[in-house]
């Protein structure tokens, strides 16, 4: 394990004093993303992704019903799925289905404690997700105001066989629907990211001395919003990309034309970069809804069924801002609160808190580094005072060998205390140290 932390450790320093620039937004003024205009999309779509992953997991628990824990683990999975997305710059109709097959293989090493004798133990899990999510909302005319619409049915199936020793499952179904009103707005700004790198590309290779205009940032983040659906029409996608590009960029007296074969690869490699979605702005609002939720467990020969129906509202806070071409910052807030209508369970009364804020960086064209804090604090049945509270900090590294091959770190730490009925509290500590390789597989078959 610490052969493979180092190992890993000198890639990223070597990557990082040998690749790295510094960059900034250039065009310092906000309202390069604030005034970029989402295009009118209307397509749907089929997918299949597919994901493999082997890790060395170590986890440290202060906790003596949680041992240590040394793990090392294979996952695989196949996602196929389907997809239809209306889009105007003040409106968007998202409708998803979704599959989601996975298969792992464990081999755990457990250290003895004053519960647990030291053991070895071999594992395999077979988990199945089903998801179907609607989606809509739309600004009211001339304003930052909007409504929203949605419904969300989603089952999880899973089946884990411990070898020569025990079986246990669980099934799982969420539906919901909701209604909600809000302000603000939330763009995808990944287009205006490529453009203002195409801009600091272009100026490295002297092909530019100067700040492109806005409005040709405008025009240029356009064309790479359109960049996955041209292949609709065209066999050769990317020629035509670039020459709709060059088109846009003749208006500030710029052409790709004469570019040598250095500087036409450099810049053609911008939309292959991106690592990971850019989102600008900031939401407020709130959701009123309905929520069923059904759980059962087996374990050997016992069983467990847990049922929920709730009324839900929903006040939420989402914000997220471009700190430079490389980074963005994160947060989200949320509130779900509600009583149960069914008679028969027993939870009367839920209420989560949730948050999160997050920081990601492209390090270099290879190395995202992340960065994440979250918690969540619940209360249910405010009588028999239960409440819980989780929190954790994170750091992860993703340093990509190939587009679709990356080696994968991460480190946390987690503290969680759960407040059960009749007095029984448990409070564990963990840290957590996973290293691993990934397999990205994702291909789109655009139908309209």
């Amino acid at each position: 394990m610490k052969q493979i932390i180092y190992f890993f450790s000198l890639i990223i320093l070597f990557t990082i004093n040998i690749n790295a620039q510094t960059v900034g937004l250039g065009n310092t003024d906000p309202s390069v993303f604030s005034d970029y205009k989402l295009p009118d999309i209307s397509t749907h779509s089929l997918w299949l992704g597919s994901e493999f992953t082997f890790y060395s997991n170590k986890t440290m628990s202060k906790n003596d019903y949680n041992p240590n824990r040394y793990q090392y683990r294979g996952d695989l999975s196949l996602s196929p799925g389907y997809s239809y997305m209306k889009q105007t710059d003040e409106s968007k109709l998202d409708i998803l289905g979704r599959v989601y097959g996975s298969y792992n293989n464990e081999y755990h090493v457990n250290d003895g404690n004053n519960n647990y004798t030291a053991d070895r133990e071999k594992r395999s899990r077979y988990g199945l997700n089903l998801i179907s999510i609607m989606d809509y909302y739309n600004h009211f005319e001339g304003s930052s105001y909007y409504y929203s619409l949605g419904t969300l049915a989603g089952a999880h199936f899973e089946e884990e066989n411990y070898k020569d020793a025990y079986q246990r499952g669980e099934k799982q179904q969420n539906f919901n629907c909701f209604a909600g009103i809000g302000w603000g707005k939330i763009r995808v700004v990944t287009p205006v990211v490529l453009a203002l790198r195409l801009q600091e590309r272009l100026k490295q290779i002297n092909a530019l001395n100067q700040d492109l205009k806005h409005s040709t940032i405008q025009k240029v983040a356009k064309e790479f919003s359109n960049a996955g659906y041209l292949s609709e029409t065209h066999d050769r996608s990317d020629k035509y990309l670039w020459e709709r590009i060059d088109n846009s960029l003749s208006a500030d007296g710029v052409s790709l034309d004469g570019l040598n074969q250095y500087g036409n690869s450099y810049i053609r490699e911008i939309p292959n970069e991106i690592r990971f979605e850019r989102y600008e702005g900031i939401q407020v609002g709130i959701k009123f809804g309905l929520e069923y939720f059904n759980y059962f467990s087996k374990y050997e020969n016992s069983r467990w069924l847990s049922e929920s129906f709730y009324l839900k509202s929903n006040p939420y806070v989402t914000y997220s801002h471009q700190l430079d071409l490389y980074s963005q910052v994160s947060f989200n807030l949320s509130l779900s609160m509600g009583p149960s209508v069914n008679k028969n369970t027993d939870i009367k009364q839920s209420y989560l808190l949730t948050y999160d804020v997050g920081y990601d960086r492209e390090l270099t064209d290879r190395f995202v580094f992340s960065v994440k804090h979250k918690m969540w604090l619940e209360y249910r049945n405010r009588q028999e005072k239960e409440r819980g509270i989780n929190t954790s900090f994170s750091i992860s590294g993703n340093y990509f060998l190939e587009d679709n091959i990356a080696i994968t770190a991460s480190y946390n730490l987690s503290y969680d205390d759960t407040n059960y009925p009749s007095e029984w509290r448990t409070i564990d500590i963990q840290n957590n140290l996973r290293v691993g390789v990934t397999y990205y597989f994702d291909r789109g078959i655009i139908i309209k």
